[in-house]
C-alpha cells in the first residue's frame, strides 16, 4: 500500500492542528503582573522535528556504522530541543517596578533605566528598548498580543517621564 499520495494532507492537517493548538494560548494577567510568551505552536514544531530527526539518527540503514555520520545525524535532534525549550521557557513579565525577560538565562529590567523606546510596525516587527548604559533589548513581534505589549509598555514608559 503506497501512502506517499497523503502526505500532504496528513501534514496539513497536522499543521492545522498545530495551528490551533497554538493559538489559544495568550497573556495572562494575575494581579498587576502581565505574562507575555512565544506562541506554543513553535514549541510544537520544534519538539516534532525533535522526535523525527531522532528517529532518523537511530535508523541504521540511514546513518550507516560511522561514527562521524551518527554524531552529525544527532546534532540536528539536540538543536531542535534546545530550540523547543527556548520557546517554552521563553517569558516576558511585566510588572509595577519593571519587567523579567528571557528563557534560560532572566534579566530584570527596570523602566525607569530605559532612555528610549523605538517600534517597528510591519513585517518584522519588533520593540527596541533602549537602557541608560547604552544597551539595547528587543522584544521580537512573535510574543503573543504584541501589540498590546508595545501599548502597555509605552504607556507605561510615558507615565515614569
Amino acid at each position: 500500500m503506497n501512502l506517499a499520495p497523503l502526505t500532504p494532507m496528513v501534514v496539513s492537517l497536522g499543521m492545522a492542528a498545530l495551528a490551533a493548538l497554538g493559538s489559544r494560548e495568550h497573556r495572562r494577567v494575575q494581579g498587576d503582573v502581565e505574562i507575555y510568551k512565544l506562541p506554543s505552536v513553535y514549541t510544537y514544531l520544534f519538539f516534532g522535528a525533535f522526535a523525527f530527526f531522532a528517529v532518523v539518527a537511530c535508523t541504521p540503514s540511514l546513518t550507516g556504522r560511522n561514527p562521524v555520520t551518527i554524531a552529525s545525524f544527532w546534532l540536528f535532534p539536540a538543536l531542535a530541543f534546545v530550540g523547543g525549550l527556548y520557546f517554552l521557557r521563553y517569558r516576558l513579565v511585566i510588572d509595577r517596578g519593571g519587567m523579567t525577560v528571557g528563557a534560560f538565562f532572566r534579566r530584570h529590567i527596570d523602566l525607569g533605566q530605559v532612555v528610549d523606546a523605538k517600534l517597528k510596525t510591519g513585517r518584522g516587527a519588533e520593540l527596541t528598548l533602549v537602557l541608560e548604559g547604552g544597551s539595547k533589548v528587543r522584544l521580537s513581534g512573535l510574543l503573543t498580543d504584541f501589540d498590546l505589549l508595545s501599548q502597555t509598555l509605552l504607556e507605561h514608559l510615558k507615565s515614569r517621564k
